[in-house]
């Protein structure tokens, strides 16, 4: 059965978010290390979603965040209600030691084992879902 959160996410309720996501995680997971990547790239999902999707008078913008496991995966899946994004645009940077920030996308997709994107039906939104083999 899966788990839902429904969380309202603007830069100033990061914690609050970050802590029922965290309980959402050791609810899924026994293993610390993989948790802590599911976390990181949640977070940096977060923090993306706010940058680019949601407008400051957008704020705070609604987040719908389901889990569940399939086999020895754990797969979450978050969505937004943000304007839909140009799905060919998300693309993880090169990393480049001079050029410091932007790398959230390269971040998630290190941490997870797949990583795909998906407008939400009737276009309203966006879905990101994240993959993580447990074992």
């Amino acid at each position: 059965m899966p788990s839902r959160l429904t969380l309202d996410v603007s830069p100033e309720n990061l914690s609050e978010a970050r802590a029922s996501l965290n309980r959402l995680v050791e609810e899924l997971i026994d293993d610390r290390d993989a948790g802590n990547h599911v976390l990181l790239a949640i977070d940096e999902a977060i923090q993306n979603i706010l940058r680019y999707g949601y407008r400051s008078e957008e704020l705070p913008g609604k987040l719908e965040v389901t889990a569940w496991r399939e086999g020895g995966d754990l797969i979450f899946e978050l969505r937004d209600y943000a304007e839909p994004a140009d799905l060919e645009r998300i693309r993880p940077r090169a990393w480049d030691p001079a050029r410091p920030g932007g790398l959230g996308l390269r971040l998630i997709h290190a941490a997870m084992d797949e990583v795909t994107y998906s407008h939400a039906p009737g276009g309203d939104g966006n879905i990101l879902r994240l993959r993580k083999h447990l074992g």
